[in-house]
Formats: C-alpha cells, sequence, structure tokens
C-alpha cells in the first residue's frame, strides 16, 4: 500500500467512525472519492481533496458546510499527515500534507523501486489472444494496433503479478488458405512463362510477386507441377516469417502460436461438435447439417451452422474449439483484442462461453479504425501489400517506438489518426521524444549529480526540516505516487491508453520543473539533495513505464 493509500484509509477511517452506524452508509460510502491532485489546476485546491460532505449531507440530510465542518474540527488536530484541512463552499474538504509525507514517499520508493508497483493478492491464470492476422499477407495498420493494445495489456498484468500467457490463432484452415496457394502458383507460373491469371477472390499484393520470385530462384520451373496444396503450405509459412519478422521490429512476441489446423489433426473440432450434440445444444436437420441452438441459449437472431451437409466444418466449429480449448489449458479469464468489425462474433463467444464453464471470463477488447496521415494528407496505400498499409512500412518510417506510442496514445474506441509527420518531430508536439527527451534530462542530472559528488541517497534529518517540496515538486510526488493506482484501473478497465497519457502527463510535469527550478546549483543544499532524490525517483517511475510501453530510455539524444 502507498502511503497516499494511507492517508486516504486515514479518511475514510474517521468517516467509518462517525458515520458507520445510518442505514444507508454501506451504499453511500461507494459514491464518496478521495482524489490526489496531480495537475497543476486542481492542485490549487490542495494536496488531496474528496467530495464526502456532498454525498454524506445527503444521507443525513444536512448541509453539506455541517459535514465538512467536522472534518476541518478533526483534522486540524495536530494531525498526523495533515498541515490544514479547508471546507470549500462547492462541498468539498481539500488537504494539504505536512511536508513529511513528501520526504517519507521519495524515501520509500528510492529504498524499494518494486514498490511503486504492488502485486495483485489473488493472480489470475490469463489467456490474452491478439493479433491473429490471417496468413495471407503483411500485417497492416489495424492489427498494429491491436497489437500494441494486447502486448501493453500483457506486460501491465504481468507486472502486477498474474500469470499471463500471451497468444497468437494462426487461421491457417478453409478456402482463404487454398485461395493463397493458388494466387501463389499462379504468380509462379507467370514467371516461368505461362499467363496464368489469379483466381476470383485471390490476393492482388507484389509480396506473393516476391514469394514467387524466391521459388523460382530456388527451384526454377521445376515446381509446375507441384498441387495446390504445397503452394498452400510455402505461402502460409513465408507469410508466418513475414509476420513474425515484422512483429519482431514492433517489439512483440507471442508465447504460443496456435494453430487451426491443429484443431482439426488432434479431433478438437469434430469432438465439440459431438459434444454439443450430447449437451443438447446442437441439432442434426434432414441433410445432416449440424446446427448451434445460438436462438435459444444466446439470444441471437438465428441457429448457426456447426457442420454443413457435406461434412464441411464452419469456422463457427473452429472457434468454438479454440474456446474450448483455452478453457481445458486451465484460463480462467480469456481476454481477446479484435477489431470494431468482430463486435457480433464478440457478442457470440461471450455467451457461449458460459456453457463451457461458469467459473471461466471472457473479455473482447474492440479497437476502431486507423487512418494514416502525413502532413494532413491520407497515407498511399503500399504497392507491395495491395490495398492495405502495411505495418512494416510504418516501423520502418517513424521507428518502433512513435510506432508503439502513438498506437497506443488513444481509447480503443475511439478512432485513431496515426499522424507520421509528428511522429518524427523532435519537439514536444511529438510525445515519444517529450518522453525520451525527459529521461535523457533525468539521467544527466543524475551524472552530473555524482560528478559534484552530491550525497543525495541519504538526507540527515535536519535536512528534512531545511527544504520543504515546492508545489511543482509535491505535483511530481503525487503524481509518482499515482503510478500503481493507474495500472490497478488498467487492470480492471483494460484500458492500456491511461499508460500512454500518464507518462505523457509526468514527462510535460518534469520539463515544466526542470525549467522553472535548478536542480543542482541552489545555495539550499537541502533542496539540491531533495530535487535530485526527486529526479531519481522520476527516473525510476519513467524507465519502468517506458519498459511497459515497450520504449526505449536513452542515455542521450
Amino acid at each position: 500500500m502507498s502511503y497516499i493509500a494511507e492517508i486516504k484509509n486515514h479518511i475514510i477511517s474517521f468517516i467509518a467512525s462517525v458515520y458507520q452506524s445510518h442505514p444507508e452508509f454501506s451504499q453511500i460510502i461507494k459514491k464518496i472519492t478521495i482524489e490526489c491532485n496531480v495537475d497543476v489546476k486542481r492542485s490549487s485546491f490542495g494536496d488531496c481533496s474528496t467530495n464526502a460532505p456532498l454525498i454524506i449531507a445527503k444521507m443525513i440530510n444536512c448541509s453539506p458546510e455541517t459535514v465538512g465542518k467536522k472534518f476541518v474540527e478533526n483534522f486540524s488536530k495536530n494531525d498526523q499527515f495533515f498541515d490544514s484541512v479547508i471546507y470549500s463552499p462547492n462541498g468539498f474538504v481539500n488537504f494539504i500534507f505536512i511536508s513529511k509525507v513528501y520526504d517519507v514517499i521519495v524515501a520509500t520508493f528510492l529504498k524499494n523501486e518494486l514498490a511503486l508497483i504492488s502485486k495483485v493478492n489473488d493472480p489470475k491464470e490469463i489467456n490474452v489472444e491478439f493479433v491473429s492476422a490471417n496468413p495471407t499477407g503483411p500485417l497492416h495498420v489495424g492489427h498494429a494496433r491491436g497489437g500494441i493494445i494486447g502486448d501493453t495489456l500483457v506486460r501491465i498484468l504481468r507486472a502486477k503479478g498474474h500469470k499471463v500467457a500471451s497468444e497468437f490463432y494462426i487461421n491457417d484452415h478453409g478456402n482463404q488458405i487454398k485461395k493463397l496457394g493458388e494466387s501463389l502458383k499462379a504468380r509462379y507460373q507467370n514467371i516461368c512463362g505461362s499467363e496464368s491469371v489469379l483466381p476470383d477472390g485471390g490476393y492482388k499484393g507484389e509480396y506473393l510477386v516476391d514469394c514467387a520470385q524466391k521459388l523460382f530462384t530456388g527451384y526454377q520451373n521445376k515446381l509446375l507441377d507441384n498441387s495446390i496444396e504445397w503452394f498452400s503450405e510455402f505461402a502460409k509459412d513465408e507469410m508466418l516469417k513475414d509476420i513474425n519478422e515484422t512483429l519482431d521490429e514492433y517489439k512483440i512476441s507471442f508465447d504460443k502460436w496456435f494453430s487451426e489446423n491443429s484443431l482439426y489433426d488432434d479431433g478438437s473440432v469434430p469432438s465439440i461438435a459431438q459434444w454439443l450434440l450430447e449437451k443438447g445444444y446442437a441439432y442434426h436437420l434432414e441433410d445432416k447439417s449440424l446446427w448451434f441452438k445460438a436462438s435459444s441459449l444466446c439470444g441471437d437472431s438465428e441457429d448457426w451452422v456447426i457442420c454443413r451437409a457435406n461434412g464441411e466444418y464452419t469456422y463457427t466449429a473452429s472457434d468454438l474449439a479454440y474456446l474450448k480449448n483455452k478453457i481445458d489449458r486451465g484460463f480462467t479469464t480469456l481476454i481477446m483484442v479484435l477489431g470494431q468489425d468482430h463486435h457480433g462474433f464478440a457478442k457470440r463467444m461471450k455467451q457461449i462461453t458460459s456453457l463451457f464453464s461458469e467459473d471461466v471470463s471472457l473479455e473482447v477488447i474492440l479497437y476502431q479504425m486507423v487512418t494514416v496521415t502525413d502532413k494532413g494528407q491520407l497515407m498511399r496505400l503500399s504497392k507491395r501489400s495491395g490495398n492495405i498499409i502495411a505495418l512494416y512500412d510504418i516501423v520502418k518510417t517513424v521507428g518502433s517506438d512513435a510506432a508503439r506510442f502513438f498506437y497506443l496514445n488513444r481509447d480503443a474506441g475511439t478512432h485513431l489518426d496515426f499522424d507520421v509527420h509528428r511522429a518524427l518531430e523532435h519537439s514536444e508536439h511529438n510525445p515519444v521524444f517529450y518522453i525520451q527527451y525527459a529521461i535523457v534530462r533525468m539521467k544527466s542530472i543524475l551524472r552530473s549529480a555524482h560528478e559534484l559528488k552530491i550525497a543525495w541517497n541519504f538526507i540527515s534529518d535536519e535536512e528534512e526540516i531545511g527544504y520543504h517540496y515546492q508545489q511543482n515538486e509535491r505535483i511530481l510526488i503525487r503524481k509518482v505516487d499515482s503510478f500503481d493506482t493507474m495500472l490497478d484501473t488498467i487492470c480492471c478497465t483494460r484500458s492500456t491508453y491511461l499508460l500512454a497519457n500518464y507518462t505523457s502527463h509526468l514527462a510535460s510535469l518534469f520539463h515544466s520543473f526542470y525549467n522553472s527550478s535548478s536542480c543542482l546549483h541552489d545555495e539550499n543544499r537541502s533542496a539540491v539533495k531533495k530535487r535530485v532524490r526527486l529526479v531519481a525517483l522520476l527516473q525510476k517511475t519513467m524507465t519502468i513505464a517506458t519498459e511497459l510501453l515497450g520504449i526505449t530510455s536513452p542515455e542521450v539524444m
């Protein structure tokens, strides 16, 4: 528990001691907020504020001022945490911490940086599936957004102590793979001198021309008689290699690459169909096709076909078999990161999970579309990739750090405009540059402090009294203290963009502090030591934050 969390509990304990006997207290306490003020505007109200007078006044039918005065009277008597407590006419109580609070926070985190991220008491077995692009072409900018959301969530959940497995589901079964093989064979035949044309619905990207050229370079025209299945397998492997290399550039790796084909090879698909039938969740029609009772079990508008009359299983059968496989592997929380166009699929999977197990939850994070612009103009489509903008091109253009941050810097549920020009700027208009520049400045201050032999690791009682943190420094410390709470919020809401916002805001607060304060050359030696200690804490926090974001922390720029 952070020191400020302890202070919040101190306030809650007072509220409970006075009002707990009221019959509505258990419901009212949930509406009471105690917020630390971590921006300049709100800090004018104090270090910490609560809406308790407004909430309690309604409960006991009196004025907020009456309740507020009780707070002031109680906490103004030589309180261990508060220098002053003020009731505001807007119904809030504002608290100003004694200087010792900030000394304790900084000292605690510097002694044990692990305290910056507390571990959960009940770690869960979590499976996070993301990207899962069809192995029929290069990754595009939509996959990029799903990739950074999933990868960052995995990093945060692991940092909090959960047991997390990241997974890529390979859709390598069915007609799309056959079309891929037919498309590659046609391209290969063209290189060998034939006038073969692409099949209807074939893949037109230049990447298959490159793939065919690779075959011709290695085998000349010796593969003309090879089957479509052979070309399909070769093309799939090449596409997966390309996908893996792009993800590696993007700093994403997976614990498991799960093949859809494996569900057919090990009998999982026919097995799930039989299981559904035995449970009464599915039925046969006269033509022997098998249907899942989605209308009655899931409230869907119609039932879903599991197996067609010709004995061919549908994608739905694979999806259900894959879902059951995850549950059988012992995961209690399943998370899928999908594009917004999977809304209907997400609803279906959530509904059916409860049929498999009441102890397993399925969450689906849906992200909106991405538009890529350069100086306000839409970026041209990639010829190599066909009708898409390839992730590989974006990463090579702006770098992995900028790509990761810009794709994460908005709520998944909102449209994202990726501005390539802004991502390449070396100014405060580029949040990645501004974050990394802040880290470089922090490291420079700490190197200079070492050279100047400033012994900031230990501060005597006299030095603690000799300098009290200023308002901008107090804001920075409160912001650091809120880091773990912010991560807890992400774990609960899966809102990974909050980490990007937090890191950007902390960098901005630091730059303001840097420009207004002399860290190393103040005549007050106590002030110098405390400021260097603060910079050391900020550098630790920023390093952890950037590691979770998957972006680098440079030494110089």
